[in-house]
């Protein structure tokens, strides 16, 4: 099953005291007393598991668990009304930012991810249902493009390829029609892919004795693109590639980690890299190994990314025989799978 982070987010809306019995009257509920105190109440999101930190060197490779405080969410409202169908008709034309209700709201994660905080206060917008579009990461660089709405560009950074961040969006816009409903985010999945590499070996005396001092590829990906948020969708133009040719790739100070486990898929990734969908790994991929080099061909010559999905390059070190001399000669089996981006990786 492709991975979601997953993210439940309520939000209770109640009105001031000045006019409290006038506008319970017009959205058709008092529950409005009990709640917050005016202020938009943002409960505790679900775990965010399977996604890769950036920021830095230091943690390529890392998968979090959770989202970090301080790291915030964008929110749209735009006014709507259910159909019989289940489906939703929007009462404002978004093409432009008037026609929100709430345009990019940043939604803030505190206190170790129990809590979403919010500077604004907001109501419902009368009789009216709400639908709510989400994204992650907030930007406040929000455009509209006329082809494919609201959302924002991306590009990546050669230089910075380990730093690329791991963009999400919903299945589909959050929806309420009341003030005693809460607002739902519900899932979110992964915009870009990854490539993931893993080094183990099911000889525990060795985890500590290899030493991963580089990993070399050539990488072919779009350099820039389009997400969506209005629309949920991703674009980029085939014709704006950039290749890296056998370059060595950030890794974390000190070398990678390797993980004591019978099998690769037993195995976490020891480094990670997310790329757009589309991008090749074109040729090989070689790692330095206790200072001899191993090299995974790739059949068909490229891996292709793939949304919500992981390639793993796997590295499956084993004790092998000692060479009078030379020392001892390592065994190292190479693979390469595409899996679910799931909570599992």
């Amino acid at each position: 099953m492709t991975k979601y982070a997953i993210i439940t987010i309520c939000i209770g809306l109640v009105v001031s005291s000045c006019n409290k019995e006038e506008l319970a009257s017009s959205i058709g509920s008092t529950a409005h007393d009990e709640v917050n105190d005016g202020r938009i109440r943002f409960g505790s999101p679900g775990i965010f598991i399977g996604a890769p930190a950036t920021g830095g060197i230091d943690n390529v490779g890392t998968l979090r668990t959770h989202f970090e405080e301080g790291e915030r969410l964008g929110a749209f409202g735009v006014r709507c009304s259910a159909e019989e169908s289940g489906d939703y008709t929007l009462m404002d034309s978004i093409d432009d930012e008037s026609g929100f209700h709430f345009f990019n709201l940043p939604l803030t994660f505190t206190n170790s991810q129990e809590t979403l905080s919010c500077d604004e206060h907001l109501f419902m917008p009368g009789r009216n249902n709400l639908l709510v579009y989400s994204y992650y990461p907030y930007t406040d660089a929000i455009v509209h493009d006329e082809a494919n709405g609201w959302g924002f560009y991306w590009n990546i950074d050669r230089d910075a390829i380990d730093e690329t961040p791991d963009y999400l969006l919903p299945q589909s816009p959050a929806h309420i029609a009341s003030v005693t409903e809460p607002v739902e985010f519900g899932t979110m999945r992964h915009v870009f892919g990854a490539m993931a590499i893993r080094f183990c070996t099911p000889d525990e005396s060795l985890v500590q004795n290899i030493n991963v001092s580089s990993i070399r590829s050539t990488l072919q990906y779009p350099r820039t693109g389009f997400i969506s948020v209005s629309k949920r969708t991703h674009h980029f133009s085939r014709n704006d590639f950039e290749t890296i040719s056998n370059s060595e790739l950030p890794i974390p100070d000190g070398g990678v980690n390797v993980t004591h486990a019978t099998s690769a898929d037993e195995a976490q990734p020891s480094v990670v890299y997310v790329l757009p969908p589309d991008s090749y790994i074109r040729m090989a991929l070689s790692a330095t190994i206790n200072g001899r080099s191993y090299t995974i061909r790739i059949t068909n010559n490229s891996k292709i990314i793939e949304a919500g999905k992981m390639v793993y390059f796997n590295f499956v070190i084993n004790s092998g025989t000692r060479t009078k001399g030379s020392g001892e000669q390592l065994e190292i089996e190479t693979s390469v799978t595409t899996e679910d981006w799931n909570e599992s990786n």
